[in-house]
This record gives structure tokens, C-alpha cells and sequence, in this order.
């Protein structure tokens, strides 16, 4: 029983296990691709907005890059002021010799103008120290803009920090050279400062994510809300190289540092218009998201579970039953049977082994009661088989005193009728159903007609032809004398009053042949085929070995090509022919 008990809880288990793993693989896989998709979308999304705000930005610059170009080109179309700085005189002029254009140029958003003339006239409206700076720088800023034909250029890393104790202002500066208007000759240089806080004004946009930087094409940054950044190489700020054909490139994106940076390349500057933004800022949302996907994530491996319950449950809820129903069955309780509603949520095969299992025990049960009652019939054969050899032993003692009573007495006629009944007895007390030599069967059938011709005198005659070569062989025993029965009682006496019996046997091959031959009344076909037709009910006589039983028994013993076979016609006698193998006895 603990054997049962063992396996349904290993099925039971396996199969939750199973269907539970199947379902969490599934369930995760769907998990990762949800989370993959979802974070995938939110940073293209992410990305194709900060793109746009750095195209808003960049149209920007552009618009302040535009009004900048404008007012230098006010300065060097400005005839009146081009005189005085051009005359050959090397003097410098003072802001009250300029036109009033020029004037308004410098009340703008220009911080600082100097105009150097190659005849060594200067214009400068600056303080001190950037007077100083263009003053020291003015050959090497002459030779970056060497090469142009007069737009205006846009200085790299000329940093200073311009009256920082009254503004604190950062300023990048744009030179451009001074041509004539007639000529187009090289008249000479021109260089602004422009207050960096200008361009954040007119750059920065209200909330942008992360940090927004414009750096030139070294990487150092121009412009940021953070003003201590300025200068510096936005390599430090990242914390990885960028390469510079990132920088350069139209449009950019790349990852470094948990940073998500996004780049777009300002044609007219040379600048590059940078957004850093920090992973878990762009997934700050997200986590809200995450959080709903596992949430989502825990109730379906609690369904899961619950499935994985409720499907190992209608599969083994049936054989539950039919474990229990067998320990009934093992315990004697043939009348047990599996309860098939509990089948119906169960699987094909499972409502088939129900079925089966329930058939089996019906089966089982009306074997138990065909083999008992079989029981009871050998009990009965058993019984009624020592009361008969009970009573042949008894008869065969008693004949033996009536012998020897008929020798004293000098009667050896009626002596030797009592010894052949004797001997009839002591071969059937011996040998009811084994085999026998041929030669006993032979003397068994000659003491039985011994005993028929004393009755019947000289209506009744027989003749034996065995062949002495198969005497030694063996055979069942009574297997002729039955017929001998027959022919005597139905076939010569019961009509005719007389006849004659004929017995032969001899070797066929590896077969023994016994024929039993009478002159009686013979027989017709149908009386023929109703002896070979067993009957119920129908109780037979010569000691109950009838026709029909000895012909099963050679068939038992011997093969289904043997038996008994008769040939008669009705008025004419019968013919008997028994035939058994010779070597084929079990």
C-alpha cells in the first residue's frame, strides 16, 4: 500500500512541477520581452525628443548666430567709420569719432569691439584687460582667419574671464576681416566679445532633461548652466573619451557612464550641441512601469499556481480513486468500482483506465465465483471417488473370500468367474485414468468378455487379434472397453439377443489402431453425430466413460488429430476405430 502511495505523490508532484515550470518560462520570457520593448520604447521615445529639442536649440543658435553676423556687418559697411580707421595717420579713434550705427552696435548685446587697421589705426571698446588680451593675441588671431575671405570665424579656446568682479560673465569671441567696400581689399581685423550668457539665454529651454552643453569642435565646452563647466573638455564631465567624428557628426547618440548623451553638429559654428542625461533619470518613469509588470508578473505565477494545482488535481483526482478502489479490491472487496464522474474533467486515457480497471474487477469477480464453484465440483468429484474406491476394495476383498470358499468346495467354474471379476476390480481400483501397457488394457478387455460369455453362453462370441509386437507399448487405459460395453448392451443384446464381437489392434506408422467390430443393429448418421454432442443433465452410463469422454481424452492426450471415429449403417453393425500416437503420450 505504501508502494501506491509513493507514486501518486511523485505523479502528482511532477505533474504540478511541470506544468508550473512550463508556465513560469513562459511567463518569464513574456516578463523580459514586455520589459525589453517597454524600456526600448520609452528610450527611443526619450531620445527622438531630446533630438528635437537640440534641432529647436540648434535653429536657435542659428537665429543668434544670424544677428551677431548682422552687426558685424553693420561695423565694416560703416564708410564713416572705415575713414577714420583707415586713414594712414596710426591713431586710434575714440567712440565720439564713430557713426551712430556703430554706437548702437556696441549698446547691444556686444560687449567689446576692436578694430585693428593695417595702416596701425585702432578702435577698441573694451576695458583693460581684454584690451591687453587682443593686444597680445592680435597675430595670432590674424593668422586663424589668414585663409578666409572675409565671413566671420568663430574663435576656439580664447577663454577669459571678463570683469568677473562686477559681471561674472564668460565670453567667447568672433573675428572677421575688415575689407573695403570698393576694393574688397584687406583693410584690416575685426574682433567682438559676446557674453556667453547671452547664448544660454537664447539657447536654453525650460524642462530639458539633464545637462545641456555646447562645445567646440576640441570638445571644450562654450556654453553650460553650470558656468564652472565652461572650459573645460566635456571629456572630464562624461567621463570617457568622445571621439571627435561623434562630435562632427550631424546627429548622435551613444551611452557612457550610465549617461545616455545625444549630439547634434552646428554647421555655421563649428559647434556641437550636447544632451547628457542619466539612465535612471530617463527610467525614472519606467520603474513605475517595472514595478506594475511585476506586480503583473507575481499574480500570474499565483494563477499559475493555482492552474498547476487545479490541472494535476483532475488528473490524478481519478486515479486517487482507483488506488483507493484497488486496496479494496486487494482487500477482498471484489464489489468495488471506480466512480467514472470523477473522470469527466480527466484526460482520455485516464476515463479509458477507469473503464478498463472497472471491466477488470467485473471480470475478476465472475472468475473468483467460476473457479470456487469449480472448487466445489472437484471437492464432489473427490468425495464420490473414494466412496467408489472405497466400495471396489471392499467388493474385490469379498470376492476373494468367496474364491476360496468355491475352491474348498471344488466349484473352480464359478472360482474362476470370481477371479476375473477380482482381477477386473483390481485394474480399475488400480488404473482409472493413467496409462497402461497395451497388454494390461488387452487382459481387462478378455476378463470382462470372460465374465459376458458366462452370462450370455453361445449368444455371445468374440475374437481378439492384437499384434504381439505392440503389447509392451503404452495407452490409456480404458479406452476400449467402452465400445466393448456398447456393442455387447445396445449393439448385440438389446435387439438381436446375439451377435459377435470382433477386436483388433495393430501398429499404423507411429500410430496404434483399435478397431471394435460387431454385427449389431447398427447405427444411423444422426445417432452417430449425437454421441459426439455433450449433453447437460444427462448422466451416462458404464461407469460415466461414455463415447464423447473418451474421444476428449485421446484429443487431451494425445493431439486434435486423434480420437475416435465410427462407422455403422443401421441393421448392419458397427465399426469402432480408436487411434493414439505412439510417442506422443504428455
Amino acid at each position: 500500500m505504501k508502494k501506491f502511495n509513493i507514486e501518486f505523490k511523485g505523479l502528482s508532484k511532477r505533474i504540478f512541477t511541470n506544468f508550473l515550470l512550463l508556465i513560469l518560462v513562459l511567463l518569464i520570457f513574456m516578463e523580459a520581452a514586455t520589459y525589453y520593448i517597454m524600456q526600448t520604447t520609452i528610450n527611443e521615445i526619450n531620445n527622438n525628443f531630446i533630438q528635437v529639442e537640440l534641432r529647436q536649440k540648434n535653429e536657435k543658435l542659428n537665429n543668434f548666430v544670424k544677428e551677431i553676423d548682422n552687426f558685424s556687418k553693420t561695423i565694416i559697411s560703416d564708410r564713416e567709420t572705415l575713414d577714420l580707421l583707415f586713414k594712414n595717420n596710426n591713431t586710434e579713434v575714440s567712440k565720439d569719432e564713430i557713426s551712430r550705427d556703430m554706437q548702437y552696435v556696441l549698446s547691444n548685446d556686444i560687449d567689446a569691439v576692436f578694430l585693428f587697421s593695417n595702416a596701425g589705426n585702432t578702435f577698441s571698446e573694451s576695458d583693460n584687460e581684454l584690451r591687453e588680451y587682443f593686444s597680445r593675441n592680435i597675430e595670432k588671431i590674424k593668422s586663424e582667419i589668414a585663409d578666409t575671405n572675409g565671413e566671420m570665424v568663430f574663435l576656439d579656446s580664447r577663454f577669459i574671464h571678463y570683469a568677473a568682479d562686477n559681471h561674472g560673465d564668460y565670453m567667447f569671441f568672433v573675428a572677421r576681416k575688415l575689407r573695403s567696400i570698393d576694393t574688397f581689399e584687406d583693410l584690416g581685423i575685426m574682433i567682438m566679445a559676446v557674453r556667453e550668457s547671452l547664448l544660454w539665454k537664447d539657447t536654453y529651454m525650460e524642462g530639458e532633461k539633464g545637462d545641456f552643453y555646447i562645445a567646440n569642435s576640441a570638445g571644450k565646452i562654450i556654453s553650460s548652466k553650470d558656468k564652472d563647466r565652461i572650459g573645460i573638455n566635456v571629456t572630464a564631465e562624461l567621463g570617457s573619451s568622445i571621439a571627435s567624428e561623434k562630435l562632427k557628426s550631424s546627429k548622435g547618440h551613444f551611452i557612457t557612464n550610465d549617461l545616455v548623451v545625444n549630439t547634434l553638429y552646428n554647421q555655421q559654428t563649428g559647434w556641437v550641441l550636447m544632451n547628457a542625461v542619466a539612465i535612471h533619470e530617463i527610467n525614472a518613469n519606467f520603474y513605475y512601469i517595472q514595478k506594475f509588470i511585476l506586480i503583473i508578473g507575481i499574480a500570474a505565477i499565483v494563477v499559475a499556481v493555482y492552474i498547476s494545482v487545479l490541472i494535476s488535481s483532475n488528473v490524478t483526482r481519478p486515479i486517487r480513486n482507483m488506488i483507493f478502489t484497488m486496496r479494496k479490491v486487494s482487500n477482498g472487496d471484489l464489489n468495488a468500482q471506480t466512480d467514472l464522474s470523477l473522470t469527466r474533467g480527466a484526460t482520455e486515457e485516464v476515463r479509458e483506465l477507469s473503464e478498463v480497471f472497472n471491466h477488470m474487477t467485473m471480470q475478476l469477480q465472475s472468475l473468483l465465483e467460476e473457479v470456487y464453484n469449480e472448487g466445489l465440483k472437484e471437492k464432489d468429484a473427490e468425495l464420490r471417488a473414494l466412496k467408489a474406491q472405497i466400495q471396489p476394495h471392499f467388493l474385490y476383498n469379498t470376492l476373494d473370500t468367496v474364491y476360496w470358499m468355491l475352491i474348498d468346495k471344488n466349484d473352480y467354474e464359478i472360482a474362476d468367474i470370481v477371479t476375473k471379476l477380482g482381477e477386473i476390480l483390481r485394474y480399475s481400483i488400480k488404473k482409472g485414468s493413467t496409462n497402461v501397457f497395451v497388454r494390461e488394457e488387452v487382459q481387462q478387455i478378455k476378463n470382462y468378455l470372460f465374465l459376458q460369455k458366462a452370462r450370455f453362453e453361445d449368444c455371445l462370441n468374440y475374437e481378439i487379434n492384437i499384434d504381439e509386437s505392440i503389447m509392451e507399448c503404452e495407452m490409456l487405459s480404458f479406452i476400449i472397453q467402452p465400445f466393448v460395453e456398447n456393442s455387447i448392451n445396445h449393439g448385440l443384446m438389446q435387439d438381436k439377443g446375439y451377435g459377435n464381437i470382433t477386436i483388433n489392434g495393430f501398429r499404423d506408422g507411429e500410430n496404434l489402431i483399435f478397431e471394435i467390430i460387431d454385427d449389431g443393429t447398427g447405427m444411423t448418421e444422426k445417432e452417430i453425430e449425437e454421441l459426439f454432442i455433450k449433453k447437460k443433465d444427462v448422466k451416462e452410463s458404464h461407469g460415466g466413460i461414455g463415447v464423447l469422454n473418451v474421444h476428449e481424452r485421446i484429443k487431451y492426450y494425445y493431439g486434435g488429430k486423434y480420437g475416435v471415429k465410427i462407422e455403422s449403417r443401421k441393421g448392419f453393425g458397427t465399426k469402432v476405430i480408436v487411434e493414439i500416437s505412439l510417442t506422443m503420450m504428455h
